[in-house]
């Protein structure tokens, strides 16, 4: 198998892990604080990191490469916050569709200008695949939809995307202490940020903890994936193909939840299955 295909392999499957990830964390913020949430789980994929780099033997990589992804993980808190203060105003319906193809928008664009244009299919596939993101991404949206509805989704699309950037070059000389790097940032800025602001932080249950450390595995395993892919290939690739996870997302709530999946999402995830075979081929 090339790296090329390889890395697309690695990118469907960050897919599969952030959908995943945001499935469970969704699922578990509801009868729990969102910042223990965030913090719980993101502390464990910052223990997960480090045992993985230890267990791989990787080397420290320069200090240049962990302030990259440091920056690319308060990029990205930065992204997600803007992302659940959105939500948070019911409008996932534009939230998510806007934040979903700005992310995997940027790495296009920057990749374009860096290593130049891939070839004609891929471009098509790119094309498909953004919109099968929107499409996937699309639920009801209600009550008045103002500003904030648009601005917010685009902070958090392009808090996103340049943290994949960050990601990326973070990563060039190793994969798991530069991720670490990055969730050190986050963690210790929500904890700051807990506790200058005052805000609650607790978990209901004791069955929820291994559920949000299930949650922050996944996420991490997603960023891990997505860093590999851009390795092996281009980040571009990588970064279109595991913008895709709405469709994990919306198939685990169907499987677990019984939500209905709507005709504009199958539509969506039919488009990102002909995005994928252009993407690939």
């Amino acid at each position: 198998m090339s790296s090329e295909l390889l890395g697309a392999v690695y990118g469907l499957l960050s897919a599969v892990f952030y959908g995943s990830g945001d499935f469970t964390g969704g699922f578990n913020s509801k009868n729990n604080s969102l910042h223990a949430v965030v913090i719980v789980s993101q502390s464990t994929g910052l223990i997960l990191y480090l045992v993985l780099a230890v267990i791989s033997g990787e080397t420290m990589p320069p200090f240049e490469d962990l302030v990259y992804s440091a920056i690319g993980g308060m990029i990205g808190l930065i992204g997600l916050l803007a992302l659940y203060r959105s939500l948070s105003l019911g409008h996932m319906g534009i939230t998510a569709p806007i934040a979903g193809v700005i992310t995997a928008a940027l790495p296009v664009v920057f990749t374009a200008i860096s290593r130049g244009l891939p070839d004609m299919l891929t471009l098509i596939g790119f094309a498909i695949g953004l919109v099968a993101v929107w499409l996937v991404a699309q639920s009801p949206t209600s009550g008045h939809v103002d500003r904030r509805a648009i601005l917010l989704p685009v902070i958090a699309g392009t808090g996103f995307g340049i943290a994949f950037l960050f990601f990326v070059r973070g990563s060039e000389n190793a994969t798991f202490f530069p991720l670490a790097a990055a969730r050190t940032t986050t963690v210790t800025l929500t904890s700051l940020f807990v506790l200058i602001a005052r805000k609650p932080f607790k978990i209901d249950s004791r069955r929820s903890l291994p559920l949000i450390m299930v949650g922050g595995m996944l996420d991490s395993g997603g960023n891990a994936f997505f860093v590999t892919a851009a390795q092996l290939g281009r980040p571009d690739v990588a970064a279109v193909l595991s913008s895709m996870y709405p469709a994990a997302t919306i198939a685990l709530a169907a499987l677990i939840l019984k939500e209905r999946i709507r005709r504009v999402q199958w539509i969506g995830i039919a488009a990102a299955l002909i995005a994928i075979v252009l993407i690939v081929a």
